[in-house]
């Protein structure tokens, strides 16, 4: 997979195991982040070992480690974030497995929009130290809703039971806040975490 490949792959998790992630009687916890508005649901040991064995099956490279989230975020949800675009800077690929039906429409589809930032012509963040990757997040945070300086360049149409996979350091974000997107329930996964994450935390 190269810097800025994108794989989709549709009918990813068994009926009995998506069913189980859509049980209304999930216990779901309120969370409160700058890139993420919702609640999240805690996920059994038996159901991550299920999770982990699907996508070292499905998913086309080797990986040394996990981890995964169940989200849901509704409208509301959505226009209450703090901020917009962004990287899961601290994580080699991501994945996200949107596991029910939502809205949009055809010229805005909801899912997960991928950008190019106008000034440095990137669309992924700089990743080595001696351009101070925590500096690029702080001016990321200042300016993800000033579209300006953003372009976007693919759309990932929100499929239920469709996994997108694509390099952490991606610029991307979720739908627009004046999408009409429904409730959105996705499985959020994070594979090879970085060892320097802590560092970038401390800082």
């Amino acid at each position: 997979m190269s810097d800025e490949e994108i794989l989709i792959l549709d009918e990813f998790l068994p009926k009995e195991i998506l069913d189980s992630l859509l049980d209304d009687s999930r216990e779901f916890q309120k969370i409160k982040e700058v890139y993420y508005a919702g609640t999240t649901g805690f996920l059994s040991d038996d159901e991550k070992k299920q999770i982990e064995e699907i996508i070292r099956k499905k998913i086309p490279f080797n990986f040394k480690d996990f981890q995964c989230r169940l989200r849901k975020t509704t409208q509301d949800d959505q226009a209450d974030m703090e901020s917009f675009i962004h990287t899961d800077h601290f994580a080699e690929r991501s994945a996200i497995i949107y596991l029910n039906d939502s809205k949009g429409s055809k010229d805005e589809p909801t899912g997960t929009y991928f950008w190019e930032n106008k000034i440095t012509n990137s669309k992924k963040m700089r990743s080595d130290k001696k351009h101070k990757m925590f500096k690029d997040i702080l001016l990321l945070n200042k300016m993800t809703f000033d579209l300006d300086k953003w372009e976007c360049w693919y759309k990932v149409e929100h499929k239920a039971n469709r996994c997108v996979v694509f390099p952490a350091l991606l610029f991307h974000s979720p739908p627009f806040a004046d999408i009409d997107m429904g409730d959105r329930v996705t499985l959020d996964i994070f594979l090879d975490i970085k060892a320097d994450f802590q560092y970038l935390k401390e800082k």
